[in-house]
């Protein structure tokens, strides 16, 4: 029996978000193993669960942990499996703060083509109001995820811009129009 393997093309990201359901991949890089391991797991879900609540697709390479705690693997094991996910994103997330490792898979994306967002820092609502600001740069912004903010002023869930997030005011109120 003769099979054929091929190479699969993978679609470019401005192709991907031409389509109106796209949503994208952000894979999130940031601190695991200093100062702790279940520490900094803890803060990237909190950050995943933002990006996911505006939207996003978030893959969070440091639920690993569980897998380590069942089967110990080398560092380097887990960094060459992390690569292997990246790749598949459309945006790596660099949160700040020290990893070497991070700055590793930061190197990587750049190598790739794979577009990498510094939000200003870890805080959730910065990461989204990065993501959100990038992928409202591209032409068609409508069909990509927006977040939303519950406006403090109006009371109502709208969709946001970067600075939403930072005063929790929708764009109408924040200009006085609301």
């Amino acid at each position: 029996m003769t099979q054929t393997l091929t190479k699969p093309q993978p679609k470019t990201l401005a192709a991907r978000k031409l389509a109106t359901n796209f949503v994208p991949l952000v894979y999130i890089a940031a601190a695991y193993t200093q100062p702790d391991p279940v520490v900094n797991t803890h803060a990237v879900i909190k950050i995943a669960d933002a990006l996911l609540n505006a939207g996003f697709t978030p893959l969070i390479p440091h639920l690993t942990l569980a897998w380590h705690l069942v089967s110990p693997k080398p560092y380097a094991t887990w960094l060459t499996y992390d690569r292997q996910l990246l790749a598949r994103c459309d945006v790596l997330l660099r949160v700040p703060g020290y990893s070497h490792g991070a700055t590793q898979e930061c190197t990587f994306a750049d190598e790739l083509g794979i577009p990498v967002i510094r939000p200003r820092s870890a805080d959730p609502a910065d990461c989204v109001a990065a993501l959100t600001y990038f992928f409202s740069q591209v032409k068609g912004a409508t069909s990509y995820a927006q977040a939303t903010v519950h406006c403090i002023k109006c009371d109502a869930e709208k969709i946001a811009c970067a600075d939403c997030h930072r005063c929790h005011l929708c764009c109408r109120c924040n200009a006085g129009e609301g």
